[in-house]
């Protein structure tokens, strides 16, 4: 497996989320670097640092799901910056994609999958699928622009 350049991967993911919001609208309330009150209630969002976002991102999302057995850096980008913006049930929609069992675990069977991907900007892809189904949200075209900046 290549080596992921992790560190660079999470702070092009904290400079995509932004600094601190708490939008009214947001079902996630206070948000800082993408870290929501909603996720970490214990956590005081406004004091988060760079580096305890980094930390978090680095635990929960990309070591939990198993990103580092992904072949290709930037299918290991995108599935994560899926899963920070959509939550674990970004996996379920990836599983469905890939035609593997729907089970939202980031198992073998699932990372053998998209690392068996032709093209992974499927992953982009699908996602923009996802989010046309959100067309009346009021933040859809702020996570349009996110997929295109990604590369999609």
């Amino acid at each position: 497996m290549p080596l992921h350049d992790v560190d660079g991967m999470i702070d092009r993911l904290i400079e995509r989320e932004g600094g601190y919001v708490h939008h009214p609208l947001d079902p996630g309330g206070e948000t800082k670097y993408g870290i929501t009150k909603r996720s970490y209630p214990d956590l005081d969002i406004q004091g988060l640092s760079r580096a305890e976002a980094r930390g978090i991102y680095e635990r929960d999302f990309y070591r939990r799901f198993s990103l580092d057995q992904l072949s290709d850096p930037r299918a290991a980008e995108w599935v994560l910056d899926w899963l920070v913006h959509s939550g674990p049930s970004a996996i379920r929609h990836l599983q469905r994609e890939l035609g593997v069992t729907v089970d939202s675990v980031m198992g073998k069977e699932t990372l053998t999958a998209l690392n068996r991907l032709p093209d992974p900007k499927d992953i982009l892809r699908w996602r923009m699928k996802f989010l046309v189904k959100l067309t009346k949200h009021p933040f859809i075209s702020g996570w349009i622009n996110r997929l295109i900046k990604l590369g999609l």
